[in-house]
Formats: structure tokens, sequence, C-alpha cells
């Protein structure tokens, strides 16, 4: 029985492919990701597709940038009295146990 290659070919030989090291990629191809050439674009050209693509985005609005902020300020401060609660128990129980060895 022959091996069988890509996409079920019998008798096809099969082809040990082995990843490109970096003396056989064009200098171009070591820039960019997974082998894949970028076009180089001058400044401006840039510029108007960063002013194009921020064009699309859905920005928050005022309201939802308060609600969020005191959120996070809110929950902050509920897990910073949490700590100071879990580590007031543990040295209060710590206390009272080494002052029952000693």
């Amino acid at each position: 029985m022959g091996a069988s290659g890509p996409g079920g070919l019998k008798g096809a030989p099969l082809r040990r492919i082995s990843a490109p090291t970096a003396a056989s990629l064009p200098r171009a191809a070591l820039r960019s990701r997974k082998g894949v050439t970028m076009a180089r674009t001058n400044p401006l050209t840039f510029l108007q597709q960063v002013r194009s693509e921020t064009a699309k985005v859905s920005w928050p609005t005022r309201r939802e940038v308060g609600v969020s902020t005191v959120m996070v300020l809110a929950l902050t401060g509920l897990t910073a009295v949490f700590f100071f609660l879990v580590d007031l128990l543990i040295r209060t129980g710590l206390g009272a146990l080494l002052g029952l060895v000693s």
C-alpha cells in the first residue's frame, strides 16, 4: 500500500515541509507577520486611512463614560474595603493564635 498524499491521493509521495528560517526569507517578510509582506504607504495616505477607520468606531456617549467611571471608582472602593477587612481578620486571627501559643 502506498502512502496517501494531500487530498487522499494514493501513490503521491509525502513531502516534509519545514518552517522557513530567517536566512530563507526576504528582508521585508521578516518585518511582517506570518510571512505576508505589508504594503508601505506614505504618511498622508496613512493618516487618511486612520481618519476613515476612526469614523467607523462606535464611540461611547458622555453619559456612558460618566457611568462607567463611577462604576469603576465604586467597585475599586468596595474592593479596597473588602481586602482591608480580610487583612484585619487575618491579622486579628493570627495575633490571637500566636498570643495563645506564647
